[in-house]
């Protein structure tokens, strides 16, 4: 079974989900948000944007990466998701516009 993974912004309450944490001798060595015709995260330019303005966004804040059933997971659930299709998350394309990193 694979648990999804996201990187949080516990300054501003906001989350950037990486896809589902892959699994070699019980350490996680990568995520997958792989759905049909989209690549490997390493290899998607969309989801490398978003994460490099995400990183940007929150430089000197606090950021973590969780995985479902850390301890701090059902926190996250109440923040706004980049990417996310709950009202209030920000679509990717929004959270891009006019971003020329």
């Amino acid at each position: 079974m694979s648990l999804s993974g996201w990187m949080a912004c516990h300054t501003c309450r906001t989350t950037l989900w990486l896809g589902k944490a892959l699994h070699e001798n019980y350490q996680i060595t990568r995520f997958h948000a792989a759905v049909q015709d989209v690549p490997l995260n390493s290899g998607n330019t969309e989801l490398n944007r978003i994460l490099w303005k995400f990183l940007a966004d929150h430089a000197r804040h606090n950021i973590q990466v969780i995985v479902e059933g850390d301890q701090v997971y059902p926190e996250i659930g109440e923040y706004v998701e980049v990417g996310g299709e709950q009202y209030g998350d920000i679509p990717f394309d929004e959270y891009l516009k006019g971003w020329g990193g």
